[in-house]
């Protein structure tokens, strides 16, 4: 009877051990010469695979990185501003799209995007004064010329499911996991979105050596590192890109 009762502990205890987070297993796929690719790499493998999926957090063995200072800001007192960085960012895109068509002899179908832009708005506007809800202020050298540029950041929660799986067997494991975005948007001295720097960018910010970086982090492991870029038009639809720097993935 005793030791029937200690082979279903310990096979118990064996179970919980294995279906414990292991370390990620992340590699580099391109630009192997860059230190910050290999760094950046090493920061996520030292914790479990969801660890910085989902957020980035501050990393004393990584040296020369650093996370904004984002400083809080009063919802209420930000909501109208807030409202017309929104559409002032997308008409922009608009107009932009609209002149870039012209020129190349098309036209370009306003009509379907604007509603879009509008359906948008009411779904952002409802989770606006949600506690889901956060805006920031910061400045940054966006585009690293030498300029500090002020900044609005829009940031966003919500849970999602995570599964850890095993490898040494099929045991796997799911777990509610609070995720963020983050979106931010250059704004003037007295916080209306500045349409001559017109950039905007989605994703999770840091700095490396002072130097201002983007991270874009999937769900599915991938971990892309760009600069910054103005919006793009592809579509119909609002894209944001620049110039790519790092990209790893997470061994399957």
């Amino acid at each position: 009877m005793v030791n029937k009762y200690c082979r279903r502990l310990c096979l118990m205890m064996g179970i919980m051990v294995l279906s414990l987070p292991t370390k990620a297993e992340y590699y580099l796929k391109s630009n192997t010469s860059l230190e910050m690719c290999h760094e950046f790499t090493a920061y996520l493998n030292r914790k479990p695979d969801h660890y910085y999926r989902y957020d980035l957090k501050p990393d004393s063995v990584f040296k020369y990185f650093k996370l904004l200072t984002m400083e809080k800001l009063d919802k209420k007192e930000w909501f109208e501003r807030y409202r017309n960085i929104y559409f002032s960012n997308r008409q922009k895109f608009i107009d932009d799209s609209v002149e870039s068509y012209k020129k190349r002899g098309r036209s370009f179908d306003t009509e379907d995007i604007t509603s879009r832009m509008h359906k948008t708005w009411e779904t952002l506007e409802n989770k606006f004064w949600t506690d889901e809800v956060e805006l920031y202020l910061d400045e940054v050298d966006i585009n690293h010329n030498g300029k500090i540029d002020k900044i609005m950041i829009y940031s966003s929660s919500s849970n999602s499911t995570h599964k850890n799986h095993n490898k040494l067997n099929d045991y796997s494991k799911s777990h509610r996991v609070k995720t963020k975005s983050y979106v931010f948007y250059a704004i003037d001295r007295i916080g209306i979105y500045d349409l001559e720097k017109n950039a905007s960018d989605g994703g999770h910010f840091f700095y490396y050596k002072g130097r201002f970086y983007v991270a874009s982090i999937s769900v599915s492991g991938g971990v892309f590192i760009y600069e910054p870029k103005k919006p793009s038009a592809r579509d119909g639809r609002f894209y944001w890109s620049g110039m790519g720097v790092c990209d790893i993935d997470m061994k399957r």
